[in-house]
C-alpha cells in the first residue's frame, strides 16, 4: 500500500480556496457577477504561479495541463451563480470547492488537457 502524496492533493485543494477566495473578495467590493469569477481565476493561477515559482518549477499556467484555470472559473463561476441565488455562504464555497477540486482531479486522472 503507497502513502498518498500530500503535496499533490493540497495542491488541487489550494486551487479551490483561491478561486473562492478571490471571487468572494471582488464581490464584496461590489464587482460585477460577471467579473467576479475571472478575478477568482485570476487569483487561483497567480497564487499556482507563485508556487510553482517558489519551487523552482515552470508554472503550469505557462504550459499546456490538465484544465487548471479551466477548473478554477467552473469553482467561481458556481460561487457566483449561488451568491445570485441568495444561497448560504457556506453551502457556496463548499459548492466552489468541492467542483474546482473534482474538475482539477479528474482531469489529472483521466489526462484531460488543454490546448
Amino acid at each position: 500500500m503507497s502513502i498518498p502524496d500530500c503535496s499533490f492533493s493540497s495542491m488541487h485543494l489550494a486551487l479551490g480556496l483561491w478561486a473562492y477566495l478571490g471571487t468572494i473578495y471582488a464581490l464584496q467590493m461590489s464587482i460585477s457577477p460577471v467579473v467576479a469569477p475571472i478575478m477568482g481565476v485570476i487569483t487561483a493561477a497567480f497564487g499556482g504561479i507563485l508556487r510553482d515559482l517558489f519551487f523552482a518549477k515552470v508554472p503550469q499556467s505557462f504550459m499546456p495541463s490538465q484544465l487548471y484555470a479551466a477548473a478554477a472559473a467552473a469553482g467561481a463561476i458556481v460561487y457566483v451563480l449561488l451568491w445570485e441565488l441568495g444561497a448560504d455562504s457556506t453551502i457556496s464555497f463548499l459548492a466552489c470547492f468541492v467542483s474546482t477540486f473534482t474538475i482539477r482531479i479528474t482531469s489529472v486522472k483521466f489526462n484531460i488537457q488543454s490546448r
